[in-house]
Order: structure tokens, then sequence, then C-alpha cells
């Protein structure tokens, strides 16, 4: 597994002077580049990540930002930039504690083991030098930083055929390459190659020119050139040229997987937002539902969802097996707050339905309570004068007892009846809005329990660019993190 040296994630603190003055916006600007860059570099995307950590440094100076500047260029395997930014934050600390000042120039000097030099000799003087596809010095100059591994040097120089070479070398070496130009009659062409499909291997005149992409176009003497692009999984790409003199042409592959070698594996992917539609190597594949075959090596993954930024990476899939990736796509400030709203307005909505829900269950209840005394009463004094009136009691009209007065007894009977009705009614009145008092708080409780958060796409705590921290290295299998903890 790859070793990669972790970033710190910044917990802030409100107390205290940060010592760098912005406006509010800028504020906002750098916490939500630094959340973005925390979490493109956690998915993979060092590029991406790096890009954010400086736009953020640029707004705010602080010296952990550009601890974490540094952090990605040694992900990234550029140690001559890790080590340029190591010594840039060592020159001027700031508020770096002594911990943090020592655990930079631990990693400094890991780093700077890792440059080596390459030294270029030519017979030109003033011959551009480019070392994998990227113009370095001109020549004569001295010795060439470079982080140990293998190089492609191109010597380029007008009214000369170029000149290249591949250098291996290792960390605190140095190699030389000596070249000769030879005179070239008419002006160098160039030839722009361009793939969607990474790590192809481009031959220019069975001359290994790099892998794709590349990052600048390849210089070429004018006349016919075959250009060729290979990799394992892949059909061989073929082209023939013809340059002419000073002219530059454009060209576009598209390789396509070649059946015939079984070397396949596949790339599965835990998706954080619904409806995102998936692009590999630059080609569609709509949205996705299950692990995709290709063929073993790295490919360009972008997942895409309307009101997000994009996720790009390159992710490597092995010859056999799965690689699984997680995709979380971080959305557009404007699409964050429209959410923030949305969320906040259901929140309340949902609230205030079960606060009017959970007021007339109490109102009907309280009611239903008193309805139901008023029942009682009336049944009661019901039953009283229907007893009177019963066969043998006093107030029997067939022999009705002298003594007792029984007038009225009949017409209370059925004035007690009356209200018995009414009771019996108010209490449907009373249950029915019960009923609905208890589905609308139901219904609010739903609301807030299926509510998304408002705060799902805020910038965490720990992105923002000020605070009090305490570094703490953590390890993990197969690698080494340097993380740290914070708090308000």
């Amino acid at each position: 597994m790859k070793k990669r040296l972790s970033i710190l994630a910044l917990a802030y603190c409100l107390v205290g002077a940060t010592g760098f003055a912005q406006t509010p916006s800028e504020r906002v600007e750098a916490r939500e580049r630094f959340d973005r860059a925390l979490k493109l570099f956690n998915s993979g995307d060092d590029g991406g990540a790096l890009a954010e950590f400086e736009r953020a440094y640029a707004i705010v100076p602080h010296p952990l930002v550009l601890f974490n500047i540094a952090g990605v260029y040694a992900a990234m395997g550029r140690a001559v930039e890790a080590t340029e930014a190591y010594d840039k934050l060592l020159s001027d600390p700031g508020t770096l504690a002594a911990a943090q000042v020592s655990e930079a120039k631990t990693r400094r000097a890991e780093q700077a083991a890792r440059i080596a030099q390459i030294d270029v000799k030519a017979n030109v003087e003033g011959a551009s030098i480019e070392i994998d596809g990227v113009e370095r010095a001109k020549s004569p100059s001295g010795p060439i930083r470079v982080t140990s591994g293998t190089h492609r040097v191109v010597v380029i120089a007008p009214g000369h055929s170029p000149a290249r070479k591949e250098v291996s070398v290792a960390g605190g070496r140095s190699a030389s390459v000596a070249v000769t130009l030879q005179p070239l009659d008419g002006r160098l062409g160039r030839i722009a190659i361009q793939s969607d499909v990474p790590d192809m291997e481009v031959f220019v005149d069975g001359v290994a020119s790099g892998k794709t992409p590349l990052l600048g176009s390849v210089p070429a003497a004018p006349g016919q050139h075959q250009i060729e692009l290979r990799r394992p999984g892949y059909r061989t790409e073929k082209q023939t040229v013809q340059l002419g003199d000073g002219a530059s042409i454009d060209l576009k592959f598209a390789p396509v997987p070649d059946p015939a070698q079984p070397a396949r594996g596949a790339l599965a992917m835990r998706l954080a937002e619904s409806e995102a539609v998936v692009f590999l190597n630059g080609a569609p594949r709509g949205p996705y539902s299950r692990p995709i075959t290709l063929p073993a090596g790295k490919h360009r993954l972008r997942v895409e969802r309307s009101g997000f930024f994009p996720f790009e990476r390159d992710v490597v899939v092995p010859a056999t097996g799965t690689e699984t990736v997680s995709v979380d796509l971080e959305p557009t400030p404007d699409f964050r707050a429209d959410y923030r709203e949305s969320a906040l307005d259901r929140r309340l909505v949902g609230w205030i339905v079960v606060g009017a829900g959970g007021a007339v269950v109490l109102g009907s209840a309280g009611f239903l309570i008193w309805n139901q005394g008023r029942l009682n009463d009336a049944q009661d004094l019901h039953d009283k004068n229907v007893a009177l009136l019963e066969p043998g009691a006093p107030c029997d009209k067939s022999d009705p007892d002298p003594t007792v007065n029984c007038a009225g007894v009949e017409s209370a009977a059925l004035a007690a009846l009356d209200d018995k009705d009414k009771a019996a009614s108010r209490s449907i009145v009373g249950w029915s809005a019960l009923g609905v008092g208890a589905i609308g708080a139901g219904v609010g409780a739903v609301l807030l329990l299926t509510n998304d958060d408002p705060d799902r796409y805020e910038p965490r705590p720990e992105s923002d660019v000020f605070g009090k921290l305490r570094p703490q290295l953590q390890l993990g299998r197969g690698d080494m993190r340097l993380g740290v903890s914070g708090h308000f």
C-alpha cells in the first residue's frame, strides 16, 4: 500500500488573535476551500486538494496551511516542491509550537532525502531542457533537482533535431546526461497527443516519449512520424502524421480495451449522493448501479451531479478483485445555502405542525373529559327520573303515590335524555378533533425525523484556519498520518 503523509485538520477557537486580517467574505471562502481541500485529499484527489489549499493560503497565509501544502506535495511524490514548502515554513514558523516545528523539520529531512540531481550537458547554448514534459532550464545549466526515480529528458534548440534520453537516479545521487544536437533543415514542429485513457505509453517513431496525459506537446522535426500508444489491457493505437515545417498537429486517441487480454478487475463506488452520473476515462457510463469491469491499471474517474462540484481522481483497478472508491461530492455554495434554508424551513414547519397537533390533542382531551362529566350527569338524572316512572314506583301513572309530587318527572327524564344525546354528539366531535390533532402531531414528528440535517454540507469546525492545535501522530495500517486535535 502506498504510504501517504496526511494533512492537518484544523480545529478553531474564536478566542485569541490570529495575526491575519481578512474580511468576513474572505474568511468564509478560506474556510470553505480548506474544507474542500480536506475532502479532496481524503478522497485521493491530491491535485484538487493542492489547488484549494494554495487558494486558502493566498487568502490566509497561516503556517499550518503551508504545512498542509507541503504534505500534499509529499503525497504527490514531488519531493522538490515539498522541501521548498517546508523551507519556507521553517524560515518563518509564526505561531507554530515547538513540537510542530520539530515535525516539519523531520518531514523536510524525509523529503530532502528523496531529491536527486540531473546535470544536462548540451552542445548548443541556450537549448531548452525539458524534464518529464516541463521546461526546467536553458543550457548551459547547473544540476537540476528532481525527485528520485526515472525521468525523461528532452533537449530542444532551434535549427536542431530534439534529443531524448531516459534517466534513472536515486535519492541523494546525481546523474549526468550529455546530448549532441544535430543540425536540422527547417523548423521544429510539435505534436500534441491527447488520450482520455491515462497511463498510455506514447512512442514517437519508436522512442518512448512519456505517458498520457502528457504535460505538453512533443517536439519533432519536419517529416513523417508514427505515433503509437500502448498499454496492457488495451489495443495498440497508431497514427501516422506528416509534420510540416514549424507546424503543430493535434492528435486525439480513443483507446479501447483488448478482449484478448484477460487482466481485468472491477471498480465499485460508494456514492454519498444519489442521481450522480459516472464518467470513466472521459466516457459517460450513466448512473452507477453495480461494479464496473475494467482493464487493470489506472483510470480517470469523474462523478457529476447538478449543484455539486465534480468529483475527479485517478483510480487503480487491480488485475483481479475490486477497487472500492468512496465518492463524497462537495456542494456548490449556492446549493449549500439553498439546502440549508430548505432544511431549516422544513424543520420549522415540523415543529409548528407538532405544536399545533399537540395543542389540539390537549384541547380535545380536556374537552372530552369535561364532556364525559356532562354525559355522566345527564345519564344519572335520566336514570333517576325513569326509575320514578317504573311500574310500582311512586310516579307510576297507573297507581301514583298521592304523597309524592310527580309533576315534571317525565319532562325531566326527557330533558336528561336530550342532554345525554347532545353530550354523545359532542364526544364524536371531541374524538374526531383528538384524532386530527394526533395525526397532525405525527406528521410533524415525521417531518422532523426525516428532515435533512441543515449542517450536513457546512464546513466542519476543523476546516477553519484559526485555532489552537495539538499535533498527534497516528499510525494506521500501511501508512503514517499526522493528525491534529482541537476544540472550540
